[in-house]
């Protein structure tokens, strides 16, 4: 058992009885941290509570639902000192509310809904010191509103609906110190407004609306030190200020002054600030501002008319002035001899077009030339400025910096020079700059950037410089925190020497700044860094070492070190070198990387692959699909798939690209990234990219919106999509692909912003547009192939249609189609993700997904709707036929030829139509060819191949019976069909003495050859079998023959089970009923016999 301490035991009842007496006097719903103070503020009181003991002294009833303030409601609270009542919506107080409040000191009835003051509402607050009335309604006061505070110090009124001055009632006030009436309706201010308040030294009347300011109306303000009149309608200094002989601080900004007279200021001798801003002022007179002995600040702003600097002589005490946004051209030479105590001169946007003599200017610091028309720098302009600290020439006209620019600014720590056309920078121009910390250089077009003379450098901006492609090296910068470059690549050398740099161990230092002057040194002045940032953090702030590349001896490696004040001496060479991290921006990742361009293998091998699946299948689908049929036999799917093809094969390209560079730049990226994505390569792979990805988007789209037409319209063959719309469509879409991703070539976003060379700059809100149209423009074009394949599918379940074309095709195309989709969701999904603010994937998950994910499609679409189909493999042995035959018929054409030059040619043309033609002819082609290979001609292996054709050929002829019917072929313009327009033959079959019968037929595999053959007649006819399709295929030609093949197509023919009737469509026309099906083919064989002309 623990012993208990009998002090700590004999303490907790007194505490628990001091608990329970402060919660004995605390209203409920209220807080009460102690017996003196009660907080019920924000509870929604609509009354004051009762249960209080009186005895507090402070009590917060603000933000609640207080409307009224009735008779005697602190009676018994008399010993009250601060009593808050803001935020309420109290319109009526009664006379005798604050009635026994002798103690109260403070009274706070801002943000309430009082519109006046009448009576004695105040009478018995005799020690009352500060009063709030702002934020109401009070549009007037009365008399003897404020009778019986006789000690009221400060009041504050403003924010109300009063038009004037309550001159009776402020006269009660006579120990007023601080009078605010600010943001108010007073439109002037007559005689002796504030006679009585000569106590009076703080006095606010700014946001109001005076244009009237009579000359007597501050008559007896003799201690009046800071008078503001700012935001008004004045037109003229106040002669009423001549009367302030204690006042210091005026405040005359926004006003309509336009001329400041002369002697204006002449009585006012301790004045040390005058704020003139913001005022039309376009002249002075000549001693409006001498003879200011006391005057530290002048400020003469957005005087856009001004053209004369102001004569300041007498005014040796100035220490600031500010003469911006005013039309000045030129500076007087002896400025710094008037002023021997000027440390900041403020010029920023005027006219000025040299640097002006800054002689005897030995105390000025802070010097501001920006926005100007300087245009050199020649000679030494700042040699005599010897302890100038910032320095700002941005948004000039500076070509060139050279070597004695900033000679003689040894202590200055700040250069601003961004915004100018600086385009050469001499290697010492910043040599003698030893104090140098922050150097800003944005937006220039200098190459090279000299780091002479920077070694005490921290902060560096050579943003948006897009002329300097060398890298910074970081050893010439040892100091160096924080960098702003053009490109993030720059800051690969930094981040990189910081990771390799070690524990190296370092010496000390030791600096002692010397004081002339404690008391006047002005240390705001001063760059925080170079108190090293310590002079507000603590021992404790330096505990946490996790952001810092800490080193620690091996001797205090094993040692626990307790966070104890110990003192202790710690040699120089023991010491551990700990530097804080480097800020650079742009940062490098993923897509600026810093070694390579892919990052790592598993990707690099990846996109590679992509790139050759692409190119190579994309490329055989083109080449088999326009080569395998000839232009007649094009129809609209088959146009839209090489479309597809080579929007596609474009992605491949562009892949094939990246590929090429990240391999030629292995581990050396950075130093060819800026090169390469200012090159035209880049914009060159950029626009094929966006091409390939829109076109292809827009083909998809086009292909489902195809497929849904036919299927909707199946039973109308009239409605078809004709080859020439869809020629029509396709023209739109390249146009549209080319037009938005030449976008970027005119300013909206950039190719060359990333190094994969895509527009994803969103800096602008053009660029953030243009990105989102890609994304938007992806997404409603999956939401439009959604519906058209669900409406497909739908309608084409309603028809039991399963095994028909359309359906085979559809199903095709919506795998195609979904596998898009796969790669283009999470695109989009996580880009409008991103959009919102909601980052789901890292910069490198976003990368895979940009160039591997994306392009996946282009590799997998030739595979899926062409190499992998029944269709393509028929494409490709027709292509093979096709060389095959051009072979053979040149060697027929050589042997003929042969033939003729032996004499055989009368022979044949005498011959041709015996009755022996087959035998004699093909013992004569025999003999040629076996006489031709003797001499050189073709092979045995083609000999073989044509005497084996020609004897099953004479086999064929044999086992067909003869016919009276004839058989002729002739070429049609074109056949309609579910597929568009295609080129077609024309099959008659007629009887002898009989009318043609034409039955359309689509011969798709009839070769080129064919089309310039013409067959007059043919004996071997085949029977006619019910209603079947007679479609013509060809086998071979050899040796003036034709051997087709006669294949009758598969046809459904329903049969109604009710009525009994035949019928070719779903349902029954008679009863609606669901047909059954029958199917039936048949092939023949048969010879046509090539008749010439």
């Amino acid at each position: 058992m623990h012993a208990f301490t009998p002090g700590i035991t004999a303490g907790v009842p007194a505490l628990f009885l001091f608990v329970a007496a402060v919660q004995a006097g605390c209203p409920q719903r209220c807080f009460c941290p102690s017996l003196l103070t009660v907080e019920c503020s924000g509870k929604n009181l609509t009354a004051i509570p009762e249960n209080m003991d009186g005895k507090i002294k402070h009590l917060d009833l603000s933000m609640n639902n207080l409307t009224t303030i009735p008779d005697k409601a602190f009676l018994r609270y008399n010993q009250l000192v601060a009593l808050r009542l803001a935020g309420n919506g109290i319109s009526n107080i009664s006379e005798t509310a604050f009635q026994s409040l002798y103690q109260l000191e403070s009274l706070y009835l801002m943000g309430n809904n009082l519109t006046s003051l009448r009576g004695a509402v105040f009478r018995n607050l005799y020690r009352l010191t500060e009063l709030f009335l702002d934020a109401n309604k009070i549009a007037s006061i009365s008399s003897d509103s404020f009778l019986g505070l006789y000690g009221l110090l400060f009041l504050r009124p403003d924010a109300n609906n009063l038009t004037e001055i309550p001159r009776e009632a402020l006269a009660k006030l006579q120990r007023l110190q601080a009078l605010d009436i600010s943001v108010n309706k007073i439109q002037q201010i007559e005689d002796f407004a504030f006679a009585n308040n000569t106590y009076l030294s703080s006095l606010a009347i700014h946001d109001n609306r005076i244009s009237v300011i009579r000359d007597h109306a501050f008559e007896g303000l003799n201690v009046l030190t800071s008078l503001e009149l700012q935001r008004n309608r004045l037109s003229h200094v106040p002669p009423g200020i001549m009367t302030l002989p204690d006042l210091m601080d005026l405040n005359l900004e926004n006003n309509r002054i336009q001329f400041i007279p002369s002697n204006v200021f002449a009585l006012n001798k301790k004045l040390r600030d005058i704020k003139l801003r913001g005022n039309p002022i376009l002249s002075f007179g000549i001693n409006a501002f001498q003879g200011l002995p006391y005057l530290r600040e002048l400020t003469i702003s957005e005087a856009r008319d001004l053209e004369h600097f102001p004569n300041v002589s007498g005014c040796r005490s100035l220490e600031l002035l500010r003469l911006d946004r005013a039309s000045i051209a030129e500076v007087p030479g002896e400025l710094c001899m008037t002023l021997p105590n000027l440390n900041t001169l403020d010029l920023h946007s005027n006219k000025i077009t040299k640097i002006p003599d800054l002689e005897h200017c030995n105390n000025l610091k802070q010097l501001n030339l920006g926005n100007n028309m300087i245009t050199s720098l020649e000679g030494c302009p700042f040699v005599n400025a010897t302890r100038l600290q910032d320095l700002t020439l941005s948004h000039n006209y500076i070509p060139y910096i050279g070597s004695g620019a900033f000679k003689g600014l040894r202590k200055l720590e700040y250069l601003d020079l961004q915004f100018n056309e600086i385009d050469g920078i001499d290697d010492d121009a910043f040599k003698s700059l030893e104090s140098l910390i922050d150097l800003n250089l944005a937006e220039n077009n200098f190459q090279r950037l000299p780091t002479t003379g920077l070694k005490r450098l921290k902060f560096l901006k050579t943003f948006h410089n897009t002329n300097l492609q060398d890298r910074i090296d970081p050893e010439n910068l040892p100091n160096i925190q924080n960098l702003v470059l053009s490109y993030a690549y720059h800051c690969c050398s930094f981040i990189n020497s910081r990771k390799a740099d070690g524990g190296s161990k370092v010496s000390v230092d030791e600096e002692v700044i010397w004081l002339n002057n404690p008391n006047k040194t002005d240390l705001s002045l001063w760059n925080h860094q170079t108190l090293f940032g310590l002079e507000n953090q603590t021992f404790d702030d330096f505990l946490d070492f996790g952001d810092y590349d800490l080193k620690l001896p091996s001797f205090v490696s094993d040692i626990d070190i307790p966070n104890v004040p110990v003192h202790e001496t710690i040699h120089a060479d023991s010491l551990a070198r700990v530097q804080p991290p480097i800020k650079c921006e742009p940062v490098p990742g993923p897509f600026l990387p810093c070694d390579d361009l892919f990052g790592w293998w598993s990707l690099r091998c990846g996109v590679w692959i992509v790139f050759l699946l692409a190119v190579v299948g994309n490329g055989i689908v083109l080449f088999v699909s326009i080569t395998a049929r000839s232009k007649l036999s094009m129809d609209v799917p088959r146009f839209l798939i090489c479309n597809l093809a080579c929007a596609d094969f474009m992605m491949g390209a562009y892949l094939g690209i990246l590929a090429i560079l990240d391999a030629s730049t292995l581990d050396e990226f950075q130093f060819y990234a800026i090169k390469w994505q200012r090159s035209g390569g880049c914009l060159t792979a950029g626009f094929l990219g966006i091409v390939s990805s829109m076109l292809s988007v827009y083909t998809l789209t086009v292909i489902t919106v195809e497929r849904f037409y036919a299927i909707s319209n199946a039973m109308q063959l009239n409605k078809r999509i004709r080859l020439k719309q869809a020629g029509i469509i396709m023209t739109f879409g390249w146009v549209f692909s080319i037009t938005n991703a030449s976008l970027p070539y005119f300013g909206i976003s950039d190719y060359r912003k990333f190094a994969i060379c895509l527009p994803f700059e969103t800096s602008d809100r053009a660029s953030l547009a243009y990105v989102c149209f890609l994304m938007l423009f992806n997404a409603v074009s999956f939401v439009v192939i959604v519906i058209c394949y669900i409406k497909m599918y739908c309608s084409i379940l309603g028809s039991n249609a399963w095994n028909s074309k359309d359906f085979r095709i559809a199903k095709r195309m919506a795998i195609l189609v979904f596998t898009d989709f796969l790669c283009w969701a999470p695109i989009i999904f996580f880009s409008i993700t991103a959009a919102f603010g909601k980052n789901l994937v890292g910069l490198n998950e976003a990368k895979v997904l940009t160039i591997f994910v994306l392009p996946l499609n282009s590799c997998a679409n030739p595979f899926l709707y062409a190499i992998f189909t029944k269709q393509f493999k028929r494409d490709c042995v027709k292509l093979c036929r096709r060389i095959e035959e051009s072979s053979l018929t040149r060697s027929f054409s050589n042997l003929n030829s042969r033939r003729v030059s032996l004499g055989g040619s009368s022979w044949r043309n005498s011959q041709m139509h015996g009755p022996s033609f087959h035998t004699e002819k093909r013992s004569s082609i025999t003999n040629s060819v076996s006489g031709g290979s003797m001499g050189g001609g073709p092979n045995q292996e083609l000999q073989e191949t044509s005497s084996s054709l020609l004897d099953n050929n004479e086999k064929k002829k044999r086992s067909i019976p003869e016919s009276k019917r004839q058989f002729e072929l002739s070429r049609s313009p074109e056949l309609k069909t579910g597929n568009g327009v295609i080129p077609a033959y024309r099959t008659s079959v007629r009887e002898s003495g009989q009318k043609t019968a034409p039955i359309d037929s689509k011969p798709k595999q009839l070769s080129s050859f064919t089309s310039m053959t013409k067959v007059k007649s043919c004996k071997f006819i085949p029977k006619k079998v019910g209603n079947a399709r007679k479609v013509l295929v060809v086998n071979f030609i050899l040796n003036g023959c034709i051997h087709v093949r006669l294949r009758l197509r598969q046809l459904k023919i329903r049969i109604c089970p009710r009525t009994r009737k035949r019928c070719y469509y779903g349902r029954c026309l008679m009863c609606q009923n669901v047909l059954l099906t029958k199917r039936k083919s048949e092939e023949r064989h048969l010879g046509l016999k090539i008749i010439d002309n």
